[in-house]
C-alpha cells in the first residue's frame, strides 16, 4: 500500500450540504430565519457572567434550542429528544437548509448527473439504501424532523446528510513530555474546498440529547453529523479522508463519530465502537480524552488500525514520543519537523502556529485547538480570500455554553438536566447493536455542576461554589462520583487565597549601549507568540531617561543573550508597555505612558499597532489614547483588558486608588468614558488585571509598599471587569507576593516584588491567565543594591515568580 492510498482522497458518507452555500452571503448566516414566525426573536443575552457569553439571537418557541453569537461565531444548542432537537434545529436554521439542499440535491447533483453519466439521485437512493440499515434510528428522527420544520421533503432531507465529498486533512495529539504542562493539545485541520465559502455557513453546534453525554461540534448549518467534536467526558476526535468510494456498507463516518460523542466517555470506549460498528469508506481519525490518553487511527470497511503515541509507522514520517498524527505528503514532513522543534514547550498557542501552512493547506476550511482536561475548543473558519489558519481563534467552552442555555432559558436548580428524559427505546438499527448501558436516567457531570453552582447561597454552599469554581479550572466538571478527585495543589492554593513562589536566578539584566549608560530594566510585558517570546520593558539611561526595549527569545535560558532593540516609534518619554493582540482589528496594540509637547494634554495613556510583533521598526508612531484624567490626576501604569462587549482601562494615581474606563469594542482605542474608581486601600501602582480561565473571575494585581520587602503585590477578586473588587490577597502578611512568601532557589538578588506581569495563556486582549499555573515576571533589586541612589538609577533586573509548595 502507497503513500498515496493511504493518505489520498475518498468519496465519503458525509453528513453534509456543503456545496449549496456558494452563494450565500455573510449577513445570511448571522440572522435567524426571517420568513418563519416559529422564529421567537429575542434580546441579547445578560453579560453577567464574567466569560463571554453569547448574544442571544433567537429562541425555539417549544424551548428546545437557541441561536447565538460569540465573538463573530455563530452558536446552535439544542437539546431533548430526537424530534425536539430536530424540530428546534430546523426551525432556527429553516432559511439556510432549505437553500442548501435544494442547490445540493438540485444544482451539484444536476452537474454530477451529466458529469458521470449516472442520475444523481439514484446514486443517493442507493447510498440511502445501503447505509440505513445501519444508522440508528435516532439520527432519522431527528433529521425528519428538522427537514418538516425547515419544509424540506424529508427524503431530500436525508439525502443532503447522506451527500458524498471530498477531504484533504491533518490531525495531531501531543501530551506529556511532548506539552509545555503535561496536558492533551488535539489539532485538527480541515482542508475543503475554501473557494466556495463553505465557511459562511460555519456554526459551533451543541447537542444535549436525553439520555446520553452533551456533546460540541465545529460544524455547519444544517449538519447533523459531525467531523470535529467534543464531549463533556473529554474525548475528542478529528477525522481525515481516504480512498474507498462504494463501501457504504455501514455507518456513515459522520454519524458513527456522533454515536460516539454520545456514548463513549474515553478513547478506549471509543475504539470498541469502532471495532464493533459496521463501517464505510477508508478514514482517518485523532483522538484524545481527559485521562491523556490519545490515539490514531486508520478504519476501513474490513480493517482497524491503532496507532499509539509515539509509535512508528513506515507511512509516516518520524513521530515523537508522546505524540500521535495523521497527515499526507510533505505536510506530514513538516508535521514532525515542527512537532520536534517545539517539543516539551506544546501549547494551544503553539499548535496554532504548528498546523499553519503548508501543514494546512490552502483550502484550508476549519481547525479546531481541543482542550479534553478543559472541554474547551479553540475555532478558526476561513475568511474570504484566507485559509482558517490565518484567521483569528475563537475560545468555547462546553460547560460554559449549556450554563448560558441554561440561563436564558430559564432553567432553574431543580431542572438539573434541560433534557432529562429517558433514552429512546427502541433505537438502534435493524442489524446494528449499541454496545454499552443505556444511559437513560445517569447524572452527568454538567447537571451535577450546574445544580450544585445553582444551590450555593448559604455558608455552606459557599465551600462547595468554590470546589466547583476548582472543577472548572482544572477542567473536570464534577460527576456524582468525583467530589472526592485531588486538586492540583497550586490551584488549591489560589482558591484559599494562599501563595507560595520560588525565585531563580535574574533572567534579564541591563546591557549598556555604546555611549551611553543603562541603569536598569524593568516594567515588563511578554507574550508567547510564534515559537517565542516576545519581551517589551522600560530602560533607564543617562542620556534618555525613559524608553521601552525589545527582546525575543525561545528559551528563558537565552533571555539575557537576546539582542536588545530600542522602539523608535517615540521620540520623548514612553515607558511602563503593556501589549496584546486586538482581534477585531487583527493587530497588536502597544499601550504605554508617553509624553510630547504636541499633545493635549502632553502627558498621558498612548499607543501604537504593527501588524508584525516580531518587527521592532514596524510599530506605528504613538498617539494619545485620549483617556479621561481622574480627580484632576493623569494617572500611569495604564492597562488595557476586554470583556465581549467593552474595552476596560485601568490605572492608578498614587494615592491609593485605581481607576477604570470603558470603550465599546467598536470604538476602541478611542472613546473612554469619564474615570469611576474600582479599587481603594494601601494600593500604589502597577494595576494589572487578567481574567482566571475557566474560574469566571477577574484578578487584579496592584504593587504596595511598605510590607515585607520595599514593594509587594496584592490581589483582589471580582466576578466583571465594572467590579465590585474583593480582596482577596490584599494584607501585608497575606500578600500575592511579598518576602514572606517567596523562596530563593539560588544567590538572593531581590529584596522586593515590583512592577510584573503574569505569565498569559494567549496573546489577544481577554488577558486570560491559567490559574492552575500561574508564573509572574517582575523587576527586583537588592536594597544595599538601591540605597542612596535616586530612582531613576536603581539597578532593576527581571526575574521569574513560579509556584512552590509551602
Amino acid at each position: 500500500m502507497d503513500r498515496r492510498s493511504v493518505f489520498g482522497v475518498c468519496w465519503i458518507g458525509l453528513a453534509v450540504h456543503f456545496l449549496g452555500w456558494t452563494f450565500l452571503s455573510a449577513a445570511e448566516v448571522s440572522r435567524p430565519s426571517s420568513d418563519r414566525l416559529t422564529v421567537e426573536q429575542a434580546p441579547s443575552a445578560s453579560t453577567t457572567q464574567s466569560f463571554p457569553e453569547p448574544e442571544l439571537v433567537a429562541k425555539d418557541p417549544a424551548g428546545h434550542g437557541v441561536l447565538g453569537r460569540l465573538e463573530g461565531k455563530t452558536i446552535l444548542i439544542v437539546h431533548g429528544t430526537p424530534t425536539e432537537m430536530g424540530r428546534a434545529h430546523g426551525t432556527l436554521l429553516a432559511e439556510k437548509a432549505r437553500t442548501l439542499t435544494n442547490r445540493v440535491l438540485y444544482g451539484v447533483g444536476g452537474l454530477d448527473t451529466i458529469q458521470s453519466g449516472r442520475w444523481f439521485l439514484d446514486l443517493m437512493e442507493e447510498i440511502h439504501r445501503r447505509t440505513g440499515p445501519f444508522i440508528p434510528k435516532r439520527f432519522f428522527e431527528e433529521m425528519d424532523a428538522a427537514s418538516r420544520a425547515a419544509g424540506i421533503p424529508e427524503r431530500d432531507g436525508r439525502f443532503a446528510n447522506l451527500f458524498p465529498e471530498r477531504f484533504h486533512c491533518s490531525g495531531v495529539a501531543v501530551r506529556g513530555k511532548a506539552s509545555r504542562d503535561g496536558r492533551v493539545y488535539h489539532a485538527r485541520v480541515l482542508d475543503y474546498m475554501r473557494d466556495i465559502h463553505l465557511q459562511r455557513a460555519a456554526v459551533v453546534q451543541v447537542f444535549i440529547p436525553d439520555g446520553y453525554n452533551a456533546w460540541m461540534s465545529l460544524g455547519y448549518a444544517g449538519f447533523l453529523g459531525t467531523v470535529t467534536c467534543i464531549n463533556e467526558r473529554g474525548l475528542a476526535i478529528g477525522e481525515m479522508g481516504g480512498r474507498g468510494e462504494g463501501d457504504w456498507d455501514g455507518m456513515p463516518m459522520t454519524f458513527l463519530m456522533r454515536d460516539i460523542m454520545e456514548r463513549a466517555s474515553t478513547v478506549e470506549e471509543a475504539l470498541e465502537i469502532f471495532r464493533k460498528t459496521p463501517r464505510t469508506c477508508e478514514y482517518y481519525y485523532v483522538l484524545s480524552d481527559k485521562t491523556r490518553n490519545m490515539a490514531a487511527v486508520r478504519a476501513t470497511a474490513k480493517e482497524l488500525l491503532v496507532l499509539r503515541p509515539g509509535q512508528q509507522h513506515p507511512l509516516l514520517p518520524h513521530v515523537p514520543e508522546d505524540t500521535v498524527f495523521v497527515s499526507g505528503d510533505t505536510r506530514a514532513q513538516v508535521l514532525s519537523q515542527r512537532l520536534q522543534e517545539h517539543y516539551g514547550q506544546i501549547d494551544v498557542q503553539r499548535m496554532i502556529q504548528i498546523i499553519k501552512r503548508p501543514v494546512a493547506m490552502a483550502s484550508n476550511l476549519h481547525n479546531a485547538i481541543f482542550s479534553p482536561e478543559t472541554l474547551e475548543m479553540w475555532v478558526a473558519d476561513a475568511g474570504r480570500d484566507t485559509p482558517a489558519c490565518d484567521e483569528p481563534y475563537v475560545r468555547v467552552c462546553l460547560p460554559e455554553l449549556i450554563q448560558w442555555y441554561r440561563k436564558v432559558n430559564n432553567f432553574t436548580q431543580h431542572q438539573k438536566n434541560p433534557a432529562a428524559k429517558s433514552a429512546q427505546a427502541n433505537d438502534s438499527p435493524s442489524i446494528y447493536t449499541p454496545d454499552g448501558p443505556e444511559r437513560s436516567t445517569l447524572l452527568t457531570q454538567t447537571d451535577v455542576f450546574l445544580s450544585r453552582l445553582g444551590s450555593a447561597s448559604t455558608p455552606a454552599a459557599g465551600a462547595g461554589l468554590r470546589q466547583i469554581e476548582t472543577d472548572v479550572a482544572m477542567g473536570m466538571l464534577v460527576s456524582a462520583h468525583a467530589d472526592s478527585e485531588k486538586i492540583k495543589p497550586e490551584l488549591e492554593a489560589l482558591l484559599q487565597g494562599q501563595f507560595f513562589w520560588q525565585i531563580g536566578p535574574p533572567l534579564v539584566e541591563p546591557v549598556q549601549p555604546a555611549g551611553d549608560v543603562c541603569y536598569s530594566v524593568k516594567d515588563p510585558s511578554i507574550v508567547f507568540h510564534e515559537g517565542r517570546w516576545h519581551l517589551f520593558c522600560t530602560v533607564r539611561g543617562q542620556k534618555r531617561t525613559h524608553q521601552i526595549e525589545y527582546l525575543s527569545f525561545t528559551d528563558w535560558k537565552e533571555a539575557n543573550q537576546a539582542r536588545r532593540i530600542r522602539l523608535q516609534n517615540h521620540d520623548g518619554f514612553f515607558c511602563a508597555p503593556q501589549v496584546f493582540y486586538f482581534t477585531p482589528h487583527k493587530k497588536w496594540y502597544l499601550i504605554c505612558q508617553a509624553s510630547d509637547p504636541t499633545w493635549e494634554p502632553n502627558y498621558g495613556a498612548a499607543f501604537a499597532t504593527t501588524e508584525n510583533l516580531a518587527d521592532p521598526a514596524s510599530w506605528s508612531r504613538l498617539r494619545p489614547l485620549g483617556a479621561k484624567p481622574a480627580d484632576g490626576k493623569a494617572g500611569l501604569d495604564f492597562w488595557i483588558i476586554c470583556d465581549q462587549q467593552h474595552a476596560h482601562l485601568f490605572f492608578t494615581t498614587l494615592d491609593g486608588r485605581m481607576w477604570r474606563e470603558q470603550t465599546r469594542l467598536e470604538d476602541f482605542p478611542h472613546g473612554w468614558s469619564e474615570p469611576v474608581l474600582a479599587i481603594q486601600g494601601d494600593i500604589f501602582e502597577a494595576g494589572h488585571v487578567y481574567r482566571l480561565r475557566g474560574m469566571q473571575k477577574y484578578l487584579a494585581l496592584i504593587e504596595a509598599q511598605g510590607g515585607h520587602g520595599w514593594r509587594y503585590y496584592k490581589a483582589y477578586l471580582a466576578d466583571r471587569l465594572e467590579g465590585p473588587w474583593k480582596p482577596f490577597a490584599a494584607e501585608r502578611d497575606h500578600a500575592f507576593a511579598s518576602m514572606k512568601n517567596v523562596r530563593h532557589m539560588a544567590e538572593r538578588w531581590t529584596d522586593c516584588i515590583s512592577h510584573g506581569e503574569l505569565l498569559r495563556c494567549g496573546v489577544d486582549e481577554r488577558l486570560e491567565v491559567d490559574p492552575a499555573d500561574l508564573k509572574f515576571l517582575f523587576q527586583g533589586v537588592l536594597d544595599r543594591d538601591r540605597a542612596g541612589k535616586p530612582y531613576g538609577q536603581i539597578p532593576w533586573r527581571l526575574g521569574l515568580l513560579e509556584p512552590a509548595k509551602p
